[in-house]
């Protein structure tokens, strides 16, 4: 079984992020117009301090 690893969130994933949020919430495209959040407001809240945004991986950065 692959270990986890999980680290914080920085500037440079916020794209990432607001991609898994807005896919997670499409089932809402039939009553909400466009996306649920944006890199932007991703960016916003983490430098906030607002939520807990991490992203995992299966291997570590830099491992084969």
């Amino acid at each position: 079984m692959p270990t986890v690893h999980v680290r914080d969130a920085t500037a440079a994933d916020a794209e990432a992020i607001a991609g898994i949020v807005n896919r997670a919430f499409l089932v809402e495209r039939f009553f909400v117009d466009g996306d649920r959040t944006s890199p932007a407001e991703i960016s916003r809240l983490r430098d906030a301090g607002v939520g807990a945004a991490a992203r995992a991986a299966a291997s570590p950065p830099g491992s084969s």
